[in-house]
C-alpha cells in the first residue's frame, strides 16, 4: 500500500503518495528514511525526529532549496 503524506510533498512534481525505500538510525537520533515519489520516480531523505506536542517540525537535507512543505497543524 503507497504512503500517503499529505503534508509532505514530491519537490519534483509535488504528488504526496511516496514508497519509502530505506529506513534507518541515524548518528543524531533522527530516523533517516529514502523514499520514492510514486508519481515521477524522485527520489529523496528526510530525517524525522522526535518532537514535543508544542513543537512540529520536520528536518530536511537536501543540495537544494525546496518549497514550503504544508499541511502541518
Amino acid at each position: 500500500m503507497p504512503e500517503n503524506h499529505p503534508g509532505l510533498i514530491c519537490p519534483s512534481c509535488g504528488n504526496s503518495r511516496f514508497k519509502t525505500l530505506e529506513s534507518r538510525p541515524h548518528e543524531s537520533g533522527a530516523i533517516r528514511r529514502r523514499k520514492e515519489c510514486r508519481c515521477c520516480k524522485f527520489r529523496f531523505t528526510t530525517y524525522e525526529t522526535t518532537i514535543t506536542p508544542n513543537e512540529l517540525r520536520l528536518l530536511k537535507k537536501q543540495a537544494r532549496q525546496w518549497g514550503k512543505l504544508v499541511g502541518f497543524a
